[in-house]
């Protein structure tokens, strides 16, 4: 996924069942790219290449009081 947090994320299927590989940042209390595809997953959209990629189109990041050191 072309967004930070979120780019180590893999999706796939095992049995025909959805597999979701999460990263690091899905413990992040702040919404991320794992959180995006967790809605779409549960709600049965269909999600693929082109819509994860068009998941980073202005993934701009903002700070968040929990994170505890601020970006520079």
């Amino acid at each position: 996924m072309p967004v930070y947090p979120g780019n180590l994320l893999f999706l796939g299927s095992f049995e025909k069942r959805p597999v979701i590989g999460l990263p690091g940042c899905a413990r992040s209390p702040a919404l991320n790219g794992a959180d995006w595809v967790i809605e779409r997953v549960i709600c049965g959209v269909p999600i693929g290449t082109l819509e994860i990629g068009a998941m980073g189109v202005g993934g701009a990041l903002k700070e968040i009081p929990e994170r505890g050191r601020a970006r520079s």
